[in-house]
């Protein structure tokens, strides 16, 4: 009963790593890169879309994003959208298509970006630990009903500890690669 429960548990911790890799996609480095607009909310046709869905998202050059979406109608709402983003980027529009210029970071923006960027490691370090202590809790419980032993029941718990550890040792790599990433000028 024990391994089974350990072999649910990774899944949702491995779901706790996935999105924060998918976070720090969206943290805006020196280089513009598609994901940092592709979820912005369109206002298409009455209801919020996000931009991948709407628009072709590419990057010429490491400075630029071209969004070309397929109806060209929605061009004035793609415009709006982005404006009142917090990307820091004045798209253009020119009928066709929009082009946002990234402006390159000052170490002001960097250091904003690189304290989001260890909230959002905390934030799921804090998930991890949660998943831990309602997981400890189940086992608890299921030692009191007698369902385990009192031994498995600690070799659980330290099972448990481990896989925390090595889950929080991935997001701190993770964290710091993006912290290197922001840094570069």
């Amino acid at each position: 009963m024990i391994q089974e429960l350990l072999k649910q548990i990774k899944p949702k911790m491995q779901q706790a790593i996935e999105y924060f890799k998918n976070e720090l996609k969206t943290v805006r480095t020196g280089r513009a890169t598609p994901s940092l607009v592709e979820k912005i909310g369109i206002d298409y046709y009455g209801s919020k879309t996000p931009l991948i869905q709407v628009a072709a998202i590419t990057t010429p050059d490491v400075r630029t994003i071209l969004i070309q979406p397929w109806d060209k109608s929605i061009l004035g709402e793609i415009e709006r959208s982005i404006s009142a983003s917090d990307l820091g980027a004045s798209p253009v529009n020119d009928g066709n298509s929009i082009r946002l210029k990234m402006p390159s970071l000052t170490e002001e923006s960097r250091e904003k970006l690189i304290k989001n960027v260890k909230e959002q490691e905390e934030k799921v370090k804090v998930s991890l630990r949660t998943i831990r202590h309602e997981e400890w809790d189940k086992i608890k419980k299921a030692e009191k009903k007698g369902e385990v032993s009192e031994d498995d029941m600690y070799y659980a718990k330290d099972e448990l500890d481990k896989m925390v550890s090595e889950f929080e040792s991935e997001i701190e790599k993770l964290s710091s690669n993006k912290e290197e990433e922001i840094r570069q000028i």
